[in-house]
């Protein structure tokens, strides 16, 4: 930015590398001389409409920054950047202040997509279950119908259920780390904005192994009449706990910088298993007397890694019993 932009007059248009438009028109304003748009008569400041365009320019394009002038874009590419947490968190700036407030638009937008989701996957299942079994009930019809649609919603919502108690569990768990967050000046925005994006990358990567084993199991159906083994079930069921520790890693360790973040991911992850351990001991034992209840059932419906946890509860149990 040269004196004369200072001064506000026209900056030196052959050294300046951006595009400049009217704050309020959007009206090309390159090559003009006078602090005047043209098109609507705002006048303004040369060096202050230059210094918001480069600040501008210098936010990384996801969604918090950019959902006002390029929503779908910045929202597509955001969960696309969530569900690889191996590159986001090595590519996403520090010095990017996160917003609160978009981070929360882009939960409830990310809840509206997974529900338009799940009333695609109930779609194409509902067609295929009318091509393979012959049933009157057309997809279309049976779509838009009111039942379906709130079945798509309560399912998607018992869907984020676990996710979000998972992420909820591991805030009150970092709760014990407190004293090192303080020492490294970690703001909570930061850690708001790794909870949020790693929500996403969890829930996004649940849903997109649904849809292939959809898309896998209907043809299986079809030219075999059988369905995927369980043991393969169970390895793609582990996708979403897998993003789940490198999504904390990477983000504690390459975008906060705290020194042994992949230690913290580890410890986080080991702190909220015992805690979902001692609550599943106190609803098994003291509310409802059987470890077959429905809140172990809710959480392995989602996962059946959480069989292994109720097993340990079971036998950390029998133990403090001496059965």
């Amino acid at each position: 930015m040269d004196e004369a932009c200072v001064n506000n007059e026209a900056p030196n248009w052959s050294e300046l590398d951006i595009e400049l438009s009217c704050p309020r028109c959007a009206y090309n304003l390159k090559m003009l001389t006078l602090p005047r748009c043209p098109e609507c008569g705002l006048h303004f400041q040369w060096d202050e409409l230059i210094r918001a365009v480069k600040e501008f320019n210098a936010r990384p394009p996801i969604f918090e920054y950019h959902w006002r002038y390029h929503p779908i874009r910045s929202f597509l590419f955001t969960c696309w950047m969530c569900l690889q947490p191996w590159r986001l968190w090595r590519w996403l700036p520090l010095s990017a202040v996160p917003v609160a407030r978009a981070l929360l638009f882009l939960l409830v937008f990310v809840i509206a997509s997974l529900i338009l989701i799940s009333l695609s996957k109930a779609i194409v299942w509902q067609e295929f279950s009318n091509l393979r079994y012959g049933k009157a009930v057309t997809a279309a019809s049976a779509a838009f119908h009111g039942p379906m649609l709130r079945r798509c919603i309560y399912g998607t919502l018992h869907e984020l259920a676990v996710p979000s108690l998972l992420m909820f569990t591991i805030w009150l768990t970092i709760q014990i780390f407190r004293q090192t967050i303080a020492r490294y000046r970690v703001r909570q925005k930061h850690i708001l904005r790794i909870f949020v994006f790693c929500w996403i990358g969890v829930v996004g990567w649940q849903f997109l192994c649904d849809f292939v084993l959809l898309m896998i199991v209907m043809p299986m159906i079809w030219f075999f009449n059988n369905y995927l083994p369980n043991s393969l079930i169970w390895g793609v069921e582990q996708c979403p706990l897998i993003i789940l520790f490198l999504s904390l890693g990477f983000g504690f360790h390459s975008y906060l910088r705290v020194r042994s973040g992949w230690l913290w991911a580890l410890l986080l992850l080991v702190f909220t298993s015992m805690l979902i351990i001692v609550v599943g001991l106190l609803i098994s034992t003291v509310l409802l007397d059987t470890f077959d209840n429905a809140y172990w059932r809710y959480l392995t419906e989602w996962s059946q890694s959480f069989s292994l946890l109720q097993d340990l509860a079971t036998q950390v149990f029998i133990s403090l019993h001496g059965l």
